[in-house]
């Protein structure tokens, strides 16, 4: 597999010690060469970072957007969050089934239904790709996702990248959690999920920590 780039935006306050696991797990299963952080900067981090504002939640898709493209190189990288923690090489882009299934039980009016029923509005009942894992994806196909105003709570960040690129994916159930899964090649840390639970599985540091 070649080597890349991965880019992560962060919020502009902490804390990020998710953030150090989720390097660690990412770099044990893919090539990382170059990682840059696009917002917020740990004091332990001594990898590439570009300052950028925050929104406020009402924006928070297209936050994260201005900040993978303000952070995207021209070749193919990987997209990621700071709490995702990678158990196996990204193979696939995944999808967590269609749209309205994650419209089910959830407030139409908050601020998730809200960007749900946007992204619908826009591209139909498509898959919805914005599980909890990371994304391989290139600098002109993000820049495909700024092609148009986003209305206020935005939309589906990662299922508007494939749409606007004709990526197809895979179904597989998300998971954000906060106790380790078995049977995973990615999961999500919830904000209450203790680190101390994957010192054994990345007990070294990745090359971006100082």
């Amino acid at each position: 597999m070649k080597s890349t780039f991965i880019v992560i935006p962060l919020l502009n306050s902490g804390p990020y010690e998710q953030l150090r696991y989720a390097l660690r797990s990412i770099t044990t299963h893919m090539p990382i060469d170059r990682c840059i952080l696009v917002g917020g900067k740990p004091n332990w981090y001594n990898g590439e970072h570009i300052q950028h504002e925050d929104y406020g939640l009402l924006r928070k898709e297209e936050n994260i957007r201005d900040k993978v493209i303000a952070g995207a190189p021209d070749c193919s990288f990987l997209f990621a969050n700071d709490d995702h923690i990678l158990l196996a090489p990204i193979t696939s882009t995944w999808n967590k089934g269609p749209l309205s299934s994650t419209l089910v039980g959830r407030n139409p009016n908050g601020t998730y239904g809200r960007l749900l029923h946007n992204t619908i509005q826009r591209y139909g009942d498509v898959p919805n790709v914005d599980c909890h894992c990371p994304m391989m994806m290139t600098g002109k196909g993000v820049k495909r996702t700024a092609l148009f105003d986003w209305p206020q709570f935005g939309i589906g960040f990662k299922t508007a990248y494939a749409q606007e690129n004709w990526l197809e994916s895979v179904y597989i159930p998300d998971c954000k959690t906060d106790k380790l899964p078995e049977g995973r090649q990615w999961f999500s840390m919830t904000d209450t999920f203790d680190v101390r639970q994957l010192v054994d599985l990345f007990p070294n540091p990745s090359k971006f920590e100082i």
